[in-house]
């Protein structure tokens, strides 16, 4: 977001959604409802393997954050202050 410009409702709504950690602790519980059944991982193939197929699997699942629809800008301001 350029300074300057005001927050659209969709943005204000991205950053709510991205103010505390419920989303990823949400998808992390559902991933492990798969992955916590494997006593033994053999090799980081493996894992991947048993992460992505769990991610697959609980895919339907998943809601949409609001404000998704302006992630691009947020990736692109990171991009930025990295560079910087």
């Amino acid at each position: 977001m350029a300074s300057g410009s005001t927050p659209t409702p969709s943005r204000v709504e991205l950053g709510l959604s991205l103010k505390t950690t419920n989303c990823l602790e949400s998808l992390l519980a559902q991933v492990g409802a798969y992955t916590d059944k494997v006593d033994r991982w053999r090799s980081s193939d493996q894992k991947q393997r048993w992460v992505a197929s769990a991610l697959l699997m609980i895919e339907p699942r998943l809601r949409r954050i609001k404000g998704y629809r302006h992630l691009p800008l947020l990736r692109a301001a990171l991009q930025r202050e990295s560079v910087a």
